[in-house]
């Protein structure tokens, strides 16, 4: 039995890290999770190398225990980033989003041209539309063109929460287009959001 207590007490970073190779999936996420909660910027590499682990808790841990450390994280979060495809991607790419915050909006803008994983886009679209931030504006209107519908729904939303009327327009001209009934729902929402502003 793994005495977690005596681990986190001593600080003891070089036993933690073993245990995130240990067999049991459990002592994995608890491993975790102790490095999470003592918030040491430097167990950011092996969190990162977590959110690869075949059980989907110790991923969210590891995902829970980056956001935990917050920025500290993010250049390791983005080289992974740039280098991997698939889960691993998209694990990084959600704790970013998740992180949030001006150290994040260039790889937020990056994340929303995601050719190959529309999850991505739509997180990070939710991600920009909630900084409330002037620049997101143009952003979020080009996400409006995003192949997903669930892209530009949210990319709605953000212009919504943004209240700028300057997007009435360019909403409306996406709208008339649209094909999908709840982007178009959601749109007309918005439209009369700004409209009352």
């Amino acid at each position: 039995m793994v005495d977690f207590d005596r681990l986190m007490a001593l600080g003891d970073l070089e036993g933690l890290y073993e245990l995130l190779d240990h067999s049991d999936p459990a002592t994995r996420g608890q491993a975790v999770q102790v490095l999470g909660e003592l918030g040491r910027p430097k167990a950011a590499a092996r969190l990162v190398k977590a959110l690869s682990d075949e059980v989907w808790e110790v991923r969210q841990a590891a995902k829970e225990a980056l956001i935990n450390l917050g920025e500290a994280t993010l250049p390791e979060l983005e080289a992974v980033l740039k280098g991997s495809d698939g889960d691993v991607r998209r694990w990084c790419g959600e704790t970013i989003c998740a992180i949030g915050g001006p150290a994040t909006y260039d790889m937020l803008r990056n994340l929303l041209r995601d050719p190959d994983d529309p999850r991505l886009r739509i997180a990070a679209a939710e991600a920009l539309g909630m900084t409330r931030e002037t620049f997101t504006m143009e952003v979020l209107l080009r996400a409006l063109k995003d192949d997903s519908w669930e892209v530009r729904q949210v990319a709605l939303k953000g212009l919504g929460r943004l209240g700028d009327k300057e997007a009435l327009k360019p909403i409306r001209k996406v709208l008339a287009n649209e094909s999908n009934g709840k982007v178009q729902t959601t749109g007309e929402t918005v439209v009369e959001q700004l409209e009352l502003l």
